[in-house]
């Protein structure tokens, strides 16, 4: 499936009303093609594997979206994410960086969530590349099929040596979100570098 295999159970019972639950393990699959076909996004790639149980209840497939219940976990590896370089966001403060045809590449990427009411959430996501790693957490509404998710970039060399993170919000409809930086959390956090910067100068030439 989708380039690597499937296993675990699927089982839908229509005593007492339709109820449908997974069991599943995924290892070695092509997560670009499988957002594609599942999503109609591409912004991510790369190998993935994981696991993922589900239970869900409704006489439409709306009703079953929007009860949906269980968790997992995903680690991707050699992955990229388009739509923004993060690298050259954090490296030249640039908003142009977030672009259709930007990409970050990522050597791995875990997370793990929960979903309940139809809504995945998750609050533990690890992204490392060769030039960044970042952090994410959010949540995706299942039903109305939107996301709301803010991934904080930390560059391995930041400036002087400092480590700077911009948050970058991932926000709208799956197939087609807007990616944007949160210039107003990255304003505070270089003045707090820069205080911080100013201060220690000042405790040393006294």
């Amino acid at each position: 499936v989708f380039g690597g295999t499937l296993t675990g159970q699927v089982v839908a019972s229509n005593r007492n009303g339709l109820s449908v639950g997974g069991d599943l393990t995924a290892a070695g699959m092509d997560l670009g093609t499988l957002l594609r076909a599942t999503t109609g996004s591409d912004r991510l790639g790369g190998v993935a594997s994981g696991r993922l149980r589900f239970l869900g209840t409704g006489q439409t497939e709306a009703a079953i979206m929007a009860g949906l219940s269980g968790d997992g976990d995903i680690a991707v590896s050699g992955g990229t994410l388009r739509g923004v370089d993060l690298a050259r966001l954090l490296r030249n403060y640039d908003p142009a960086a977030i672009d259709d045809a930007a990409v970050t590449p990522f050597d791995s990427l875990r997370a793990s969530f929960a979903i309940a009411g139809g809504t995945l959430d998750n609050r533990d996501l690890m992204l490392t590349g060769p030039d960044v790693r970042a952090t994410g957490e959010g949540q995706v509404m299942l039903g109305p099929r939107r996301i709301d998710y803010r991934l904080t970039p930390v560059a391995l060399t930041g400036e002087q040596g400092r480590e700077l993170a911009v948050p970058v919000t991932i926000r709208g409809p799956w197939s087609n979100p807007e990616i944007a930086p949160d210039l107003e959390a990255f304003a505070l956090q270089r003045l707090k570098l820069d205080d911080a910067a100013l201060k220690a100068r000042l405790d040393a030439e006294k």
